[in-house]
C-alpha cells in the first residue's frame, strides 16, 4: 500500500541520512513483498522499460533507477532492505556504460566528481556536493563513459583508498 511505502521510504531516508527531497530527486523507491511489476507501474515506468528484465525475485528492496543523458533508463539497481543472505545489490542492465547520476549533472559547471557506488553519490548530495557520478561496475570502463568525463574541464576522483579504489583510479587515469 502507499502508506506502507511512505513509512519504509521515510525510514530508509533516515537510515541513509538523506532527505526525502533527495530520494525524490534520484527517484529512489521501494519494492514491497507483493511484487515489482505493480510497483514500477504505479511509479510511472512503462512496461517496455522493464518487461525483458528478470525481476521475479525482486522484492523488499529499494529501487535506484539510472537514466541516460537522453532520459531513457539505463539500469535499475535494487538494494536489499534487510540483513538476509541475499546479495546487497542487484542490477538489471540496459546499458553497461552506466554512470549513476550522469543525467543529474550540470554541463555548465567545469568539474565532475567521480565516486564508486550509488551510496557515495548520496553521501556527496548530503554535503551539498553536486555534479557527482558513480561507477557501478569497476571492471567496465567504456569509451562512452570516458567521453562523458572528458566533457568536463576537471575530473575529481574520490575513490576509497583500498585495492579496488586504486585499481579504478589507475584505470581512469590511463
Amino acid at each position: 500500500s502507499r502508506k506502507e511505502f511512505l513509512k519504509v521510504e521515510e525510514r530508509y531516508c533516515k537510515i541513509l541520512g538523506i532527505k526525502p527531497t533527495t530520494a525524490e530527486f534520484y527517484q529512489i523507491g521501494y519494492i514491497p513483498c507483493n511484487g515489482i511489476s505493480s510497483s514500477l507501474w504505479e511509479n510511472g515506468y512503462k512496461h517496455n522499460e522493464y518487461a525483458e528484465l528478470n525481476l521475479e525475485n525482486i522484492h523488499n528492496r529499494f529501487l535506484f533507477p539510472s537514466y541516460s543523458l537522453t532520459g531513457g533508463i539505463n539500469t535499475f539497481y535494487f538494494k536489499r532492505n534487510d540483513y538476509s543472505d541475499q546479495p546487497i545489490w542487484i542490477a538489471r542492465h540496459y546499458n553497461n556504460s552506466d554512470l549513476y547520476g550522469a543525467d543529474k549533472c550540470n554541463s555548465r559547471l567545469n568539474y565532475i566528481m567521480l565516486v564508486k557506488g550509488i551510496d557515495n553519490v548520496l553521501t556527496c548530495t548530503k554535503t551539498h556536493i553536486s555534479n557527482v557520478v558513480a561507477f557501478t561496475d569497476v571492471d567496465s570502463l567504456t569509451m562512452e563513459q570516458i567521453g562523458f568525463l572528458k566533457s568536463f574541464e576537471n575530473v575529481i576522483m574520490a575513490f576509497d583508498n583500498d585495492e579496488s579504489g586504486r585499481k579504478m583510479a589507475a584505470k581512469v587515469k590511463k
